[in-house]
Parts: C-alpha cells; sequence; structure tokens
C-alpha cells in the first residue's frame, strides 16, 4: 500500500500543478495517516458507533483517548477518490470544453464538496474538521 501512495503521488508531480498536488496529498493524508488521541463527535456520532448491526466499514473510535487515526475505512477509502477527483478535474483543460461543459463541471464539483461536507459532518466530525482547509480552499480560491 505505501509503495502506492508513493507512486500516486510522484505522478502527481510529473503531470500537475503544485496546487493539485497539495491539495489531493493533504486530503490522502489527513484521511489515512494522520492520527492524534483527540476525538471530536457529535451528539449522535457516539450511539450511531456502538449500533450492532452497523458494518465495521462505516465504524470509527470515539473518545478512546489512543492515539490512532479517527477516520472510519470508508473515509479512507473516500479519500483516494476525492483526490482522484481533484486530480481529474484539475487535467481537464477548460479551453477544450464549451462554457456549458465547464458549467457542468463547476457544478458537479460543487456537488462533491458540498456532499463530502455534509456527510462527514453527519457521519464523523473528525473528517469534517480536518477537512475544513480543503473546504475552504474549494469555496473561496478555486475556480467555481
Amino acid at each position: 500500500m505505501f509503495f502506492f501512495d508513493i507512486l500516486i503521488i510522484y505522478i502527481i508531480l510529473l503531470f500537475y500543478n503544485m496546487k493539485t498536488f497539495i491539495e489531493a496529498f493533504y486530503i490522502i493524508f489527513m484521511w489515512n495517516y494522520f492520527k492524534t488521541k483527540y476525538s471530536f463527535h457529535n451528539i449522535w456520532e457516539a450511539p450511531l458507533m456502538n449500533i450492532e448491526k452497523m458494518p465495521g466499514f462505516f465504524k470509527h473510535t470515539v473518545n478512546t483517548k489512543q492515539y490512532d487515526s479517527k477516520i472510519c475505512p470508508l473515509g479512507n477509502w473516500c479519500a483516494f477518490f476525492l483526490a482522484a477527483w481533484v486530480i481529474f478535474r484539475d487535467k481537464i483543460n477548460d479551453k477544450y470544453l464549451t462554457i456549458l461543459n465547464k458549467n457542468v463541471k463547476y457544478k458537479f464539483n460543487k456537488i462533491v464538496f458540498f456532499s463530502v461536507l455534509i456527510i462527514s459532518f453527519i457521519m464523523n466530525l473528525n473528517a469534517f474538521i480536518y477537512f475544513i482547509p480543503v473546504f475552504y480552499y474549494e469555496l473561496y480560491f478555486s475556480t467555481f
């Protein structure tokens, strides 16, 4: 898995601009490798994690005070898909798109990141907090 991550980073550095690399690297790092002993959660998050029928794919640690990742396996996978979307989005060259296609690209990007915003807030407040810099960048500095 580590070799795969290094390969992705190498490809990003070779073919894309630095803003894309930093955003994709941050997404992958914070949702896969960042570890802390501090945990934030909503009032409904702890009871949700205690449901026995909930698959382990959706479960993450809540208030353990242990030094580990606070992101569930679903969030780990989503980080790679979001990083891939950021790379793909920036790879699409705007000069080859019509005005209609540019609007579709920007609207789809908004839908993707607002969906992540809402789902991460509901499912895992830690993921939401880790993602605040990306949300801020996408809303104020990205080309919407």
